[in-house]
């Protein structure tokens, strides 16, 4: 659970899955979308190391 203080930020807003060599992330049907590289996701989303994902007005980079 990440907890961030951005009005945003829906309760549940986004999830993110690993199974070891693998991460993806998916909306959680948040009010204002879930971004990565710019592009709002649809469905379950690969993740790459140094992917920038946008959730309210923060931006999270992914290692």
């Amino acid at each position: 659970v990440l907890i961030l203080g951005d009005a945003a930020v829906s309760r549940r807003h986004a999830i993110i899955r690993g199974n070891g060599a693998q991460a993806t992330i998916e909306d959680a049907g948040s009010t204002h979308g879930t971004y990565l590289g710019g592009q709002r996701i649809i469905g379950a989303t690969p993740l790459r190391r140094g992917d920038v994902v946008q959730v309210g007005q923060t931006l999270l980079r992914f290692e």
